[in-house]
């Protein structure tokens, strides 16, 4: 039964990694703080949905995967911030670190959330390309605003 989660729960752990775009430019090496905290919820997801499907005998579905992922995500919402700013510091330096803490209190993460659910549960929900694109584009004006935009000499 394992095994058979880690495949599912590996789907979603990638699409959670979409994270906002103050932090889609750096290297997978910088973004330590925030695949712990996602490797640390999707074992948790994983060790929960053990214990229910022994308990139940079924198998749980990919909505099911889904929602107890992002409904640990929405529980732990202040680490993940602080993962965020974390890795958004080490990508854009120390002197960003106020810029980066900015970025993280104006950034929807509820919605960015509940798009990845929505993409996961059903990704080709209508509309839900739009909502994704309109989600992009208020997080590149929240990087500017934040002052953490790209510039010739960002790293």
């Amino acid at each position: 039964m394992k095994k058979q989660l880690y495949p599912m729960l590996a789907a979603l752990l990638l699409a959670t990694s979409a994270i906002p775009t103050t932090a889609q430019t750096a290297t997978s090496g910088e973004m330590t703080n925030t695949q712990a905290f996602m490797d640390k919820m999707g074992e948790a997801t994983i060790q929960e949905l053990l214990t229910e499907s022994k308990a139940s005998g079924e198998k749980p579905t990919k909505v099911q995967i889904a929602q107890k992922l992002f409904g640990k995500l929405r529980e732990n919402m202040e680490a993940f911030k602080t993962a965020f700013v974390r890795d958004c510091t080490i990508h854009f330096g120390e002197d960003k670190a106020e810029n980066c803490k900015c970025a993280a209190d104006k950034t929807d993460f509820d919605t960015h959330i509940n798009l990845l659910e929505k993409e996961m549960v059903n990704p080709d929900a209508a509309g839900l390309a739009e909502e994704q694109e309109q989600w992009r584009a208020k997080n590149m004006q929240i990087e500017k605003d934040c002052g953490l935009e790209k510039t010739a000499a960002s790293p």
